[in-house]
């Protein structure tokens, strides 16, 4: 159905699939790693990259949140430590000297949201008669 069609899409992008493991133990905190590294692949490495969410994988509001966010402004507020925020300047430098931009840490990172944007990309698959999606829609 949905899933199928979003993976097949996704194949035909040459996009890589990115979905939420199902464990038990899947929390917000292992949410917010597995995107963190969908968003790194997308913009430190120029990789088309599709992040398939199924409505049953939605294991807390906040998630939904987070992908608005995402969706908005292509960015989290919080997700990247030290060693990641050296990636993104080591990978951006160049483009802001391609770009005629002065490298500071500012043009770095809107250089890496600007691929982030051009790079990720979700597909949300949710069924719109389940009671689930009719309650977020109200919200």
């Amino acid at each position: 159905g949905r899933k199928s069609v979003a993976e097949l899409a996704a194949f035909v992008s040459r996009s890589r699939i990115w979905k939420m493991r199902a464990a038990a133990n899947y929390d917000f905190t292992s949410w917010r790693a597995d995107i963190k590294t969908c968003l790194l692949q997308a913009g430190l490495h120029n990789k088309d990259q599709t992040f398939l969410l199924a409505e049953s994988q939605i294991t807390s509001e906040e998630i939904l949140d987070d992908v608005s966010q995402l969706i908005d402004s292509a960015e989290l507020v919080n997700l990247y430590q030290g060693s990641d925020i050296e990636a993104i300047a080591q990978a951006c430098t160049p483009s802001c000297h391609e770009r005629s931009l002065e490298p500071s840490s500012s043009s770095i990172f809107k250089t890496y949201i600007s691929r982030v944007r051009t790079h990720l990309h979700f597909a949300l698959v949710l069924d719109p008669s389940s009671q689930c999606f009719l309650a977020r829609m109200r919200r």
